[in-house]
């Protein structure tokens, strides 16, 4: 009971946390769309670019805040030490993979409008039942609950480098580049 009250607790932060990222993601496909359309593909490569970046740097900070603030966050929620303890170990722990996680949520909102929704269904599809959920099972038969987080936070680096693959994959057969030249010679080159 104590480790699920804490888990809820630690999920509803997690959900917080990750708000920017969300709204982050209504933002990028409009800008994707409107520079494919205006036929100026490296700029969608600049705006993923910034948009990664600038979701890691906020993760990051974050994290580091909710690492510090913990215990505090945790006297907030519950009396229990048990309870406090087990929030305090969500938030030492998952809220690391956060700046991966919010870039898998901008890669599947971003294959979307790259026409591929396919992909994005099946990134979203493996991250449960063939990444997330197996990954968190092990780690919390090898190491009890610090296992079960070690697993959700590894399930979402995991998570990340598909995503990531996909994403690049997509935009090499898509022909969009970081720098406007190549986009224009390999638009030239191809029949």
């Amino acid at each position: 009971t104590d480790a699920v009250a804490g888990f809820g607790v630690g999920a509803r932060i997690e959900a917080f946390s990750l708000m920017i990222v969300f709204a982050l993601s209504s933002t990028l496909p409009m800008f994707i769309g409107q520079n494919l359309g205006a036929e100026k593909p490296h700029r969608v490569w600049q705006a993923l670019t910034v948009s990664f970046r600038f979701v890691l740097g906020l993760q990051f900070a974050i994290y580091l805040l909710l690492v510090v603030s913990a215990p505090a966050i945790a006297a907030l929620f519950s009396d229990e030490q048990a309870v406090q303890d087990t929030i305090i170990t969500f938030l030492w722990i998952v809220p690391l993979s956060h700046g991966l996680s919010g870039i898998v949520v901008l890669i599947n909102v971003s294959m979307n409008v790259l026409g591929r929704p396919a992909l994005a269904l099946y990134i979203n599809l493996a991250r449960l039942f063939l990444i997330y959920l197996p990954l968190a099972y092990l780690g919390s038969l090898a190491l009890g609950l610090e296992g079960l987080f070690l697993g959700i936070a590894l399930g979402n680096c995991v998570t990340y480098l598909l995503a990531e693959l996909l994403l690049n994959r997509t935009l090499r057969e898509l022909r969009i580049y970081q720098q406007p030249e190549l986009a224009a010679s390999s638009n030239m080159a191809s029949p």
